[in-house]
């Protein structure tokens, strides 16, 4: 079994110990289309795609185990460090970045040196801007949706801002 593949596991199994029905549903779709969309465009960019993979299938689960999404970047890659100890998935070094990756996910509007920091950052707008294109854009995600738009060649949503 791949590593991505364990990941997988374990998150599915953490994530039914605190959500049922509809709310599973909607977290696993969240996590697995972020990470899909992480591999695609690190692909696209020439970069590395299981770390930042791994990191989208945990990216939230601060929020799904508690049900707060109050700091949860920060406290999502507290949990993942705690996680990938304990499944012995990953190297300290590797841990290190799954976290950094986590930890700046939800800072939309800055730009960090960190290409994988971006790719995370980049995979949730488009999850967040295709998973129903009846909902609208996060304000914070509008600027990185256009450059994602430009990027991948595909028309802006025509409810874009």
């Amino acid at each position: 079994m791949s590593r991505l593949s364990a990941v997988r596991e374990r998150v599915y199994a953490l994530l039914a110990e605190h959500l049922e029905g509809s709310s599973l549903g909607d977290a696993v779709a969240h996590l697995e289309g972020v990470a899909m969309a992480a591999q695609l465009l690190a692909e696209r960019r020439g970069l590395e795609g299981e770390l930042p993979a791994m990191a989208a299938l945990m990216h939230d689960l601060a929020t799904y185990t508690t049900g707060d999404s109050a700091g949860h970047a920060k406290r999502g890659a507290m949990l993942a460090e705690q996680l990938l100890a304990q499944w012995g998935l990953a190297d300290e070094e590797e841990t290190g970045r799954i976290c950094a990756i986590i930890a700046s996910h939800s800072a939309k509007k800055r730009v960090d040196n960190d290409p994988l920091a971006e790719l995370l950052k980049d995979a949730d707008v488009l999850h967040h801007s295709f998973y129903d294109p009846t909902w609208p854009l996060f304000p914070k995600d509008v600027a990185r949706y256009r450059a994602l738009c430009d990027e991948l060649e595909i028309t802006p949503r025509p409810d874009t801002p």
